[in-house]
């Protein structure tokens, strides 16, 4: 008897189950993070949600960027140094090649969606192609969004407003934003040697609040110039997801024209005049052989009395004409030519710059002389190199000194502690070390108090 034969309803019931099919989903090689204030005036710039992504997997962004993330790339890098961190890094949150080709990247490895929004490329085609005048040179914050931002949910992030070069304050607090750090006084890094958003890329010291003194008693005069270009940046950032169908080239033509025609019948080099620019800025801009800066785009709608979206998108008044006022000419500075005998002056004193026990920056000897640094690097090369060697040697033996000192004074107040006999643990070292001025996220310090450490623990062996 065939088992057919033997158990047929049992078959039968085999034969009509099904088997379930499971999807798996598809799985990112690195964390799926998601962006913080997509859409909004605080949406997260693409080099904090690449900080952000580093700190999950407790690697330096650093090290991310060059092990990771370049290598899928293509992009080619000095062997020499890792030129690309220093130079080049910031231009990720702006809208050109390196703004498309890591924000693809983070979405090929965190499987994360238009990561385009965390960089400014939504405003790609009215722009300069260049990208000039958008970026900062150095990172600046906010110490009161810090604390806010320490507080909530989300965790800390750096908003794409503060790597913008226009936007000189913070509309939340209405106060300027810092590029400094209150305790060893250097700019931030864009690409960091440690995840840590908020705290110093060099000394590893907080950024917020408490480590400013007098915060409170700072009342600057904000101007109405600096509070329009920046809310302006903040309303072209939120808009950046939507603006696709505006923000064209050919739409800012048509706009540009149609204000023209409202405020000088269609006359293009009346029009420009009125608003104080230079000859054929407009002009060209209309006739699309070039494309406006962000900062000349910016001061064009303050001057139209428009926010760029307003700009873009709104009916034009009717007395528009009447409201506008008439701007001065920017004049340009005419060369001066200089006699012998003034540029054998300037000479002697470069020299004697040059013998002095001070090292200045070559900027200070070219304003302390009335000229600027490129009249000494073109009439006087040798000598301003010279000058700006002189200075690098001696910043970097002052800054070689001052972590000597960090270090020797780390290291007294850790065997202080341990010649006292008492337990000691991690959270009392750092909280000593805070109250000298010393924080244990500098890796200067951190090491020096490990090898302090490890030679502690070798005596204490040796003695047992």
């Amino acid at each position: 008897m065939t088992l057919l034969e033997e158990f047929p309803m049992q078959l039968e019931l085999l034969d009509d189950f099904a088997v379930p099919s499971v999807v798996i989903p598809a799985r990112s090689k690195l964390v799926s993070l998601k962006p913080i204030g997509v859409g909004t005036t605080k949406c997260e710039a693409l080099i904090s949600y690449l900080t952000r992504v580093a700190g999950k997997h407790v690697v330096k962004p650093a090290h991310l960027v060059r092990d990771i993330l370049i290598p899928m790339t293509g992009i080619r890098l000095d062997t020499s140094g890792f030129s690309f961190n220093k130079t080049y890094s910031r231009t990720i949150n702006s809208y050109t090649s390196y703004a498309a080709i890591f924000s693809k990247v983070l979405e090929q490895l965190t499987l994360q969606k238009n990561l385009l929004n965390l960089t400014f490329t939504a405003w790609k085609d009215i722009l300069d192609p260049k990208g000039s005048a958008l970026l900062r040179e150095h990172v600046a914050f906010c110490p009161q969004c810090l604390d806010a931002f320490e507080q909530s949910e989300e965790g800390i992030y750096y908003p794409l407003i503060w790597f913008l070069r226009s936007a000189t304050i913070c509309t939340t607090h209405h106060a300027p934003l810092e590029q400094r750090c209150p305790r060893c006084d250097k700019h931030q890094l864009f690409v960091a040697q440690h995840s840590s958003l908020g705290y110093c890329t060099h000394c590893g010291g907080w950024l917020g609040t408490s480590s400013f003194r007098d915060t409170t008693a700072k009342v600057p005069h904000i101007s109405h110039h600096d509070k329009f270009t920046t809310t302006a940046l903040e309303e072209m950032i939120a808009a950046g997801p939507t603006i696709s169908s505006k923000a064209t080239q050919q739409h800012f033509v048509d706009r540009l024209e149609s204000y023209c025609n409202a405020v000088n019948n269609g006359n293009m080099k009346r029009f420009e005049i009125r608003l104080g620019f230079n000859r054929n800025v407009i002009c060209n801009w209309a006739d699309m052989r070039s494309k406006p800066r962000i900062d000349l785009f910016l001061e064009l709608c303050f001057r139209l009395q428009a926010s760029p979206l307003e700009f873009l998108g709104r009916d034009i008044p009717k007395d528009i004409a009447d409201q506008i006022d008439n701007y001065q000419l920017v004049q340009k500075s005419k060369r001066v030519k200089r006699s012998d005998a003034e540029m054998a002056g300037i000479k002697n004193s470069l020299i004697a710059s040059l013998e002095s026990d001070a090292a200045p920056t070559q900027k200070s000897v070219a304003e302390l002389l009335g000229v600027n640094r490129r009249f000494l690097n073109h009439n006087f090369p040798e000598l301003a190199r010279a000058i700006s060697d002189k200075h690098k040697r001696v910043s970097a033996s002052r800054v070689n000194a001052k972590r000597d000192a960090r270090i020797a004074k780390a290291k007294g107040i850790v065997q202080e502690m341990l010649t006292a006999l008492k337990p000691i643990s991690r959270r009392k070292m750092w909280a000593e070390l805070e109250n000298n001025g010393l924080s244990f996220a500098d890796p200067v310090i951190r090491h020096a108090i490990q090898d302090v450490l490890e030679e502690h623990h070798k005596k204490a062996e040796a003695q047992a």
